[in-house]
């Protein structure tokens, strides 16, 4: 028997010696192929292929008839066979030399250094008995792949000779290919309306330049532009392209592959005035014989900035003391950024906007560096300043006056846009599009804090009239207690207040806790409606116009949907401004308010066995809760981590919402257990502290804190009081028969565990939710290799200690996958072997005791069907099923293995396959 194996390490530098000479070796064959056809001495080689070297010898041993132990080969010996200097190896090294199952010696490849030779050597290194004198006939094979290192040939085309295991070979060494490259890019030179393009291109072979000679440059300039005339050059040389079509160019004999190329295009009317950025993309190609060799794209972008406009008001930054007098806004217009030569330029800025009048305005160049020529100019009436002939950027500012004002107390926006035009431009010119400026301030403003854990927000206003004499100035700030409100439909508005200029905040009721600074004082007015009261309308009086107003006050938070809602709610409230019954202005800030109420989680599972103990031990990962060895997971129900009074907290109608209900529901199939076996409890609870939305669990609280009312799946906890933060743990697992089809066969299952959370007085409630992620891998199967040839199958059972009706394992082995076998025929049991496996709490196994197998009765081969049979001892163990096979189909081939589970006798009951894909090495 001979074993071949593929060689697929590389040694450099590797030093070799041999105490014994090739010729003791009998029968020595030497084989060369590539692409499966066998080379003879003097033959010819690819160059660009792999080609594979095969020994095979015999070795005389002292079992063979007239050996004695100066001829033959002994244990320890080492042979080395040199191959080639010309030639890199690609596949394996160190491999076993057996014949059947009996190892003969060990091959290794290396590199010599210096020289490069690869070198194969052979340690006899074998099992006893090839060498004791029980063996004869000894053989071994090997081979590798090899690729051709280049040696001899420089790089370039020819047939040199070489040397492969003493015989010479030629080889077939190909043309280099020539190697191209094209680079683009290019400029744009907006004050000539041009682009230059910079083109590189060259050519190499094997590392040496190739002369560029007879080649053709290429640009049909297709959406580029036109070309200019007398700006192509290479070199920096001005040449002739012709133009017909595009651009073309053959180079001359210049000795050099390098070319550079220049040259310019127009940029279009209608991209150069445009205002907007535009891409222009080119494409140049190197031909050769009309056949185009390589390509280069470049892109340029641009804006042509005709003209822009920013706009200053005089108040802008103010500070102290506010005029609303004699206030104007500058606009500042620049044109012609490129420094284009221009005729007839005209600006048309209309000075729209309210009450805007102009002012005065001026125009001036720009020489390089400065701003110079300033020249005063009037427009027309309907906007226009006729600028005339110019050649450079010009600056034109426009001063405007605003109206006057007896107090300003918010911003006024004004916009405006101006446009250019000039000789031979057809149409309404270029414009910069509105511009925006805003004159005034906003006389008050606002923020706000929430507080979750006392239901409130702490609101503070600020109002500054810099100083500005504003007569009966007061804030009014209307809180509803309700989601929703009708102004028209209530009383309490004074009526010298129209509603409409009032903004409702909802949710909220004021708190008696005002203070302001100086003689601030508030009124709080009762809204109603059909005899309800429904809000509270906030009147502030007693604002100064000398110094800044400032005030506070807190709102209580009567919407359970925010206070107790388990998310973060937007709260918003609103200041609103008024001289006597005059609005103003308002301000609206707000506020987020995070209420952390209710969460479910479970326990990790190490926290099963204490839960006391590991109350706090706890996630929200599905996979990390359950205990496959219990089959049961303990949810953690965090309630109130904010800690508030939830049982008297009262709602928009003032009424306490009442004794707090918590609703556990269980997946279907699923059922409570007592928290800790044999405890009959079937929950605890825990006082706590609230950290970060969830409860962190401090010490066990008296189980009548709540009442508990328990079914199979559902469990509902009633709180008379609830104003501390709790934690409550309950323990559940699927049913006997859920848990039977969770573990029937392969899968993945999730299951949700839902909380609610509902008061007296508060329906709709809240709710959380918990997944849990059970994995059941009953039958599975994969391969490992063993090493070239051999593949080691790995085969599990596993019921998580649940009895299965399967009774059987049956692995369909493929083509190309053999078992081992006694020379006899018989299976070979030493290479299969069965653990039982032992399940873990996190569901993996950990492998146990091995079972004894015996042929014919718990394991059998069919080696008509290939079946390989193997009876589970008990259908509620885990087994570990692993044997060794043989690779004798061909490298590259796929398969497919199956493995079954199948009931007693003929029956199907129990069926479960696994599949195991691979592909042959």
């Amino acid at each position: 028997m001979v074993l071949m194996m593929l060689l697929n390490l590389f040694v450099p530098g590797a030093v070799y010696a041999a105490d014994i000479n090739t010729s003791i070796l009998t029968s020595i064959t030497k084989t060369i192929t590539q692409n499966n056809v066998t080379i003879l001495s003097g033959g010819a080689i690819d160059s660009t292929k792999p080609i594979r070297v095969d020994i095979s010898f015999g070795v005389p041993v002292l079992g063979d008839e007239g050996a004695t132990i100066e001829t033959a080969v002994t244990k320890g010996a080492v042979v080395v066979f040199e191959i080639s200097d010309a030639f890199t190896l690609t596949s394996s090294s160190d491999i076993e030399l057996k014949m059947g199952t009996i190892k003969v010696g060990t091959a290794t490849f290396s590199t010599t250094s210096p020289g490069g030779m690869v070198v194969a050597t052979v340690v006899f290194d074998g099992d006893d008995e090839v060498f004791d004198g029980n063996s004869n006939t000894v053989t071994a094979q090997f081979g590798a792949e090899f690729s051709y290192n280049g040696s001899g040939d420089g790089g370039s085309t020819g047939n040199p000779t070489v040397t492969i295991m003493e015989k010479t070979y030629t080889v077939n060494v190909p043309a280099l290919p020539i190697v191209y490259g094209v680079t683009k890019s290019g400029t744009a030179n907006l004050s000539e309306q041009s682009i230059t393009w910079n083109v590189q291109m060259q050519a190499s072979q094997g590392g040496l330049e190739v002369d560029l000679a007879g080649y053709e440059f290429r640009d049909d300039l297709q959406k580029v532009g036109e070309y200019i005339e007398d700006s192509f050059q290479v070199d920096g040389i001005a040449v002739s392209p012709t133009t017909t079509g595009g651009l073309s160019y053959i180079f001359p004999v210049t000795g050099t592959s390098s070319k550079a190329i220049s040259f310019k295009t127009k940029i279009a009317d209608s991209d150069y005035l445009s205002n907007v950025t535009k891409t222009i993309t080119n494409t140049a190609i190197l031909l050769t014989g009309g056949s185009i060799v390589a390509n280069g794209t470049g892109n340029v972008s641009f804006k042509p900035v005709w003209i822009a406009k920013t706009g200053m008001s005089s108040d802008a930054g103010s500070s102290g003391v506010y005029v609303p007098n004699n206030r104007t806004i500058t606009w500042t217009i620049t044109a012609n950024q490129m420094g284009a030569s221009l005729n007839g330029v005209v600006i048309t800025d209309l000075i729209s906007g309210p009450g805007l009048t102009f002012a005065s305005a001026t125009w001036e160049k720009w020489d390089g560096s400065n701003w110079i020529a300033s020249t005063s100019i009037t427009p027309t009436g309907s906007g226009i300043f006729e600028i005339g002939d110019i050649n450079t950027k010009i600056l034109l500012t426009i001063v405007t006056n605003v109206p006057d004002e007896a107090y300003a107390t918010g911003t006024t926006n004004y916009t405006n846009t101006a446009n250019i035009k000039w000789t031979g431009l057809t149409g309404a010119g270029i414009g910069t599009g509105n511009v925006n400026v805003g004159v005034g301030f906003n006389a008050i403003s606002k923020s706000g804090e929430a507080d979750a854990k006392n239901q409130k927000i702490g609101w503070t206003v600020k109002v500054d009239t810099k100083e500005q004499n504003i007569p009966e100035l007061k804030v009014y700030d209307l809180l509803i207690y309700g989601k929703t409100i009708n102004l028209a439909a209530v009383s309490g508005i004074p009526i010298s207040i129209s509603a409409s200029a009032l903004t409702a905040c909802y949710g909220q009721k004021y708190i008696d806790n005002f203070s302001g600074n100086g003689s601030l004082t508030v009124t709080s007015i009762a809204i109603m409606q059909g005899g309800v009261q429904v809000g509270d309308l906030l009147e502030i009086t007693g604002l100064s116009t000398t110094t800044v107003n400032s005030f506070s006050f807190d709102s209580q938070v009567v919407d359970p949907d925010i206070f107790a809602g388990n998310k973060t709610s937007t709260v918003s409230n609103t200041a609103t401004l008024f001289s006597a019954n005059t609005k103003l202005n308002q301000a609206t800030v707000n506020v987020d308010y995070t209420n952390s109420m209710l969460q479910k989680a479970m326990l990790k599972r190490e926290g099963l066995a204490d839960p006391v103990t590991g109350v706090n031990n706890s996630t929200t990962t599905a996979t990390a809760g359950f205990d496959y060895l219990d089959k049961s997971a303990i949810f953690r129900i965090s309630v109130n981590a904010d800690g508030i009074d939830l049982t008297s907290t009262t709602n928009a109608s003032g009424q306490a919402l009442g004794a707090t209900t918590v609703t556990d529901q269980l997946p279907a199939g699923w059922e409570f257990l007592e928290v800790v076996s044999g405890s009959g409890i079937n929950y605890l609870i825990f006082e706590g502290t609230g950290n970060d939305g969830t409860v962190q669990a401090v010490t066990p609280a008296a189980l009548s804190v709540a009442t508990a009312n328990f079914n199979i799946s559902t469990v509902a906890f009633t709180f008379t009081t609830l104003d501390k933060p709790y934690v409550i743990l309950l323990k559940a697992r699927p049913t006997s028969a859920a848990a039977l089809e969770y573990f029937s066969k392969n899968q993945t299952i999730t299951k949700t565990n839902t909380v609610n959370l509902k008061t007296e007085n508060w329906a709709t409630g809240i709710s959380s939710t918990q997944d849990v992620k059970i994995t059941s891998q009953l039958l599975s199967k994969n391969a490992t290799k063993v090493s070239n040839g051999e593949l080691r199958w790995t085969v599990n059972y596993k019921p998580y200690d649940l009895a299965q009706p399967g009774q059987r394992i049956e692995d369909q082995l493929p083509l190309g996958i053999d078992l081992r076998m006694t020379s006899s025929g018989s299976l070979l049991l030493d290479e299969i072997s069965v653990n039982e496996l032992t399940l873990n709490a996190d569901g993996s196994y950990a492998v146990a005791s091995p079972v004894a197998l015996v042929l014919g009765t718990n394991v059998s081969y069919d080696n008509s069907t290939r079946v390989l049979s193997f009876t589970i001892p008990d259908s509620a163990k885990s087994y570990r099923f692993s044997y060794l096979t043989d690779i004798t189909g061909e490298p590259g081939t796929s398969i497919t293995n199956k493995v079954s589970l199948l009931g007693g006798g003929n029956t199907q009951e129990g069926t479960s396959d696994s599949y195991s894909s691979l592909t042959l090495l």
